[in-house]
Formats: C-alpha cells, sequence, structure tokens
C-alpha cells in the first residue's frame, strides 16, 4: 500500500517506489498505515498489480497467467508486472503494459519463444518469452 501512496498521492513514478516503499514500511506504525489504508479507500493491489494484504495479513487471490502462455487471437488485460526493476517497469509503461492495459495476441509462437500483441492503442510488439513471462494477465476475455 506504501507504493501505492507513493505513487497516487505524492506522485512518485511507479518505476521507483519499490526500493522506496521497502524503507518506509519498517519505519511505519500500523496507524499511519491504517490511515493511508482508509485514505486511499481500501485498495486491493499496488501499482504493478501486486495483492496487498488486509490488516488481518489475508492476500486476495487473482487469477493470473503469464502473457506467454496466450494463445493467438486472445484478448487479455494485464493485471500485475511481475518484476520491480526499474528499467523493466520503464519499458513496461513506455509500451502499454501497465495493469489494465488490454492486448490482443496477433500471435504465438512456442518454438520461437515468442508472442506478439496489439496494444489498446493498435500497436503491434514481438516480446521475447523472457519478458512476456513477466507480464501477468487474465484471461476472462473470449477468443476470437
Amino acid at each position: 500500500m506504501v507504493e501505492l501512496f507513493l505513487v497516487e498521492v505524492l506522485k512518485f513514478d511507479w518505476s521507483e517506489v519499490h526500493e522506496e516503499a521497502e524503507e518506509l514500511e519498517h519505519a511505519m506504525s500500523d496507524k499511519l498505515i491504517e490511515r493511508m489504508d482508509d485514505y486511499l479507500g481500501h485498495p486491493k493491489v499496488d501499482p504493478h498489480g501486486d495483492p496487498i494484504p488486509t490488516a488481518c495479513g489475508t492476500i486476495e487471490n487473482q487469477s493470473a497467467i503469464a502473457l506467454s502462455e496466450c494463445q493467438t487471437g486472445q484478448q487479455v488485460t494485464v493485471v500485475r508486472i511481475d518484476n520491480q526493476d526499474s528499467a523493466f517497469l520503464k519499458y513496461a509503461d513506455d509500451n502499454g503494459f501497465r495493469p489494465g492495459s488490454v492486448l490482443t495476441v496477433v500471435s504465438s509462437d512456442p518454438i520461437a519463444l515468442a508472442v506478439t500483441v496489439q496494444t489498446s492503442h493498435g500497436r503491434e510488439m514481438a516480446l521475447g518469452h523472457t519478458i512476456a513471462e513477466k507480464i501477468r494477465v487474465r484471461t476472462d476475455y473470449k477468443i476470437l
């Protein structure tokens, strides 16, 4: 939740909040965390799509698969980025792979280990499986 507060309230870039939040979380009281949670409206995920534990420590299970596992013609929604590296997050942001982004799988080639997607803005991109495995998606859209 600290990451979300840094992004939403203090306007940090999502690619730079992980380390800041790690340091802050160890110095914050439960009371401060509760107030931040109230202020943010009790969010369920952080800016990268990772689930935020509730006050009693439970985590809502998010069904998501790697983009590399998707089929040609499938429309998916990005729900999480499984890499906190600032360079990777900048790459994801620059190319339209933030949580909530809708993508269409143009082709998926398990032999070449590549996935080509089209963003909601019509841009097509070929991604290697190393990148596509770090982009977690929800697949509850119809296959075209």
